[in-house]
């Protein structure tokens, strides 16, 4: 072995070696870590999940979920995952909601009877319940959105296989969860002060029958 190829020979090995040293770390992020592990997996979400009570209204007309499927995706990262579950909660609490306040302006002048009545009465009287912790949970969502988002955007540099991979279909959930609480305020509202117009119009009616 002649002088210039062993000197040839080692500059070979001190460059390899310095580029391992340089691309350990986004190496290591290629193997595995915490990023390469998110899996993404779609949730189903049932009016029972927002309350125990509401589960007989479940695969009835004043279930949102009969006609559009209600539910959330998830990946693993445990910030994100809430979020995207209370997205979900919100959006399918104010589908409820509305679908009451559709029915009983329906049905309030032309009810008769004092049964329809109660039933009428008792589905407001849960569209209210279910709005009450909505109001909550979507004024939460722009501020923990916009958090969650600067999140996500740091760790799709630092780990490109894990959240590099799934960032965009993230960001995109994230994104659609901060419009629904920004949207959801003035929805509550109206939907809350048409149930309580309706309510008047029961208790009204209820007088009329019992006279």
């Amino acid at each position: 072995m002649n002088r210039n190829f062993k000197i040839a020979l080692i500059v070979v090995m001190v460059l390899g070696f310095a580029l391992t040293v340089v691309f350990a770390g986004p190496l290591d992020g290629l193997k595995g870590g915490k990023g390469s592990n998110l899996k993404k997996e779609d949730k189903t979400l049932k009016l029972s999940d927002l309350n125990a009570s509401l589960k007989k209204y479940e695969g009835t007309d004043l279930d949102p979920a009969k006609t559009v499927k209600a539910g959330y995706t998830v990946f693993g990262d445990a910030d994100f995952d809430k979020f995207s579950a209370s997205t979900a909660r919100v959006k399918l609490a104010l589908g409820f909601a509305n679908l009451v306040v559709s029915d009983a302006n329906v049905k309030v002048d032309k009810v008769t009877k004092k049964d329809e009545l109660n039933i009428l009465d008792e589905n407001v009287k849960a569209a209210q319940d279910v709005l009450k912790p909505v109001t909550t949970d979507a004024g939460n969502l722009v501020s923990s959105g916009q958090s969650i988002s600067t999140s996500i955007a740091g760790k799709m540099k630092s780990d490109p296989l894990g959240y590099g991979a799934n960032g965009k279909a993230m960001m995109d959930i994230v994104n659609a969860g901060i419009e629904t609480g920004k949207n959801a305020p003035p929805t509550i509202k109206k939907l809350g002060d048409d149930l309580i117009t309706i309510a008047g119009k029961l208790n009204a009616k209820k007088s009329q029958l019992t006279q």
